[in-house]
C-alpha cells in the first residue's frame, strides 16, 4: 500500500490575521489547505506602545476587547473547523509566532 502525499492535509494550522486583504488570504490559503475537522489558530499580533519591545504576552478580553465581529470573517470561511483566537501584544508578528 502506497501513501499519496499529495491526500495529505494539515490538522493544525496557526494564521496570522489582522483584518487585512493579505490576512483573508491566508485565511483562505488555510480553507484550501486544511482537512474540514482540523484545529485553526487565529492569532492576532497588536505593536507595542512606543518602542519596540523584545518580550509579547497574551492579551485577554479584559485587558484589550476586540469588538465582536474582528475575527468574524476568517471564522465564517473555515467552518467545520476547531477556532481559536488569540490576541497578543507584541512587536513582531514572527516572533508570536
Amino acid at each position: 500500500m502506497s501513501i499519496n502525499h499529495f491526500d495529505w492535509k494539515p490538522r493544525r494550522i496557526v494564521v496570522g490575521f489582522d483584518g487585512t486583504a493579505g490576512a483573508k488570504d491566508a485565511v483562505e490559503l488555510c480553507r484550501a489547505i486544511s482537512a474540514e475537522d482540523a484545529q485553526v489558530t487565529l492569532l492576532d499580533v497588536l505593536p507595542y506602545p512606543g518602542a519596540p519591545s523584545a518580550t509579547y504576552r497574551l492579551l485577554t478580553s479584559a485587558e484589550f476587547p476586540l469588538p465582536e465581529d474582528f475575527f468574524a470573517p476568517a471564522t465564517s470561511r473555515l467552518t467545520g473547523r476547531r477556532i481559536e483566537t488569540l490576541t497578543y501584544l507584541g512587536s513582531s508578528p514572527a516572533r508570536v509566532i
